[in-house]
């Protein structure tokens, strides 16, 4: 699996160099800092999480309300969404008041029992991906390369195969996902991100410290061979090493206070997601403090809360009724 995991990094990059280069992106009112140079060739995709919690979760509120002409509104985010939901409502209280209630499909939080390609994916040293993919976007597959994924899943016996990788990568749960829609899974799944965000997760995970007489410790020394051990458990902001200092004032990254959050809150989460594990997602509903509702549906995986066939009945119900209630 390492092996497949790298040697589909260096051919996706190849793939992309051209591409990636040719995209244009757009940056309006700086919400994300992306600096793009056609002359050296040079793509910057400068954002994680958290500047999408800062930036543009508000920008999207504040459109939203504008153009319906309401006061609040309902957020529901699956996965990462929900993650930024909280970072952005505990950190920004003027901007908790515009929701009516926050409801988080399986939300990462520490990811200490995150499994499958996406915990091997993380455990990759920090200069190896950015040597793979400096600081553009993420991406495992280009554009292209899914509409050949897409291609091939919409076959007979190829569609079957297609759901088994999305098992592998998110929980197995047989027979809630629906087979003739296989290539349209494939065909957008995983989607791109950017660098920063998969570095900032990786953080979240694990700490980083130097190997010295075949010990990890957290100072430098002559040996300076790059590991990543313990799982530090630590929901923070990005660490930007020696640059802390001059970005945050002090030596290490402020931690993220979801206590700070009063919006009322749901949580769910799946029995066999092996991304957001729901032993993760236990420890971190104690942090939040207006948690009004929570459920663990024993069978599903991360991907269920999305594409499940079963979701009209054992999520929507639910969503419903809480929505009934916060209006």
């Amino acid at each position: 699996m390492w092996l497949f995991i790298i040697v589909a990094c260096l051919v996706q990059q190849t793939i992309d160099s051209k591409e990636l280069t040719s995209k244009r992106h757009l940056n309006p009112q700086e919400f994300m800092t992306i600096i793009v140079s056609t002359e050296c060739c040079y793509v910057c995709v400068c954002y994680s999480f958290h500047e999408m919690a800062m930036y543009d979760i508000p920008a999207a509120i504040d459109f939203i309300l504008q153009k319906t002409q309401q006061d609040k509104l309902y957020y529901i985010g699956h996965s990462q969404g929900g993650g930024v939901g909280l970072i952005a409502f505990s950190v920004m209280p003027q901007l908790a008041k515009k929701i009516k209630l926050l409801m988080c499909f399986a939300p990462p939080y520490t990811l200490g029992s995150t499994k499958g390609p996406m915990k091997m994916l993380l455990s990759l040293p920090d200069g190896f991906k950015k040597s793979v993919w400096g600081n553009k976007e993420f991406r495992f597959f280009s554009n292209k390369l899914k509409a050949i994924n897409a291609n091939l899943c919409s076959h007979p016996v190829m569609d079957k195969f297609c759901l088994q990788l999305i098992f592998l990568c998110a929980g197995f749960n047989r027979g809630n996902l629906n087979v003739s829609r296989a290539d349209m899974y494939l065909g957008t799944y995983p989607d791109f991100t950017s660098v920063k965000t998969i570095r900032h997760w990786s953080q979240v995970e694990y700490h980083k410290c130097f190997l010295c007489n075949t010990k990890c410790v957290t100072v430098c020394c002559s040996q300076k061979f790059e590991c990543l051990v313990a799982i530090s458990k630590e929901f923070k902001y990005f660490d930007y090493g020696r640059k802390n200092k001059v970005v945050y004032n002090m030596t290490k990254p402020p931690f993220y206070e979801i206590e700070k959050m009063t919006v009322p809150t749901a949580v769910w989460s799946g029995g066999n997601d092996i991304i957001a594990h729901s032993k993760d997602i236990e420890q971190l509903l104690p942090r939040i403090t207006n948690l009004v509702f929570h459920k663990t549906i024993p069978s599903w995986h991360h991907a269920d809360f999305i594409w499940g066939l079963d979701a009209p009945k054992r999520l929507y119900t639910d969503v419903l009724y809480l929505m009934e209630k916060y209006k």
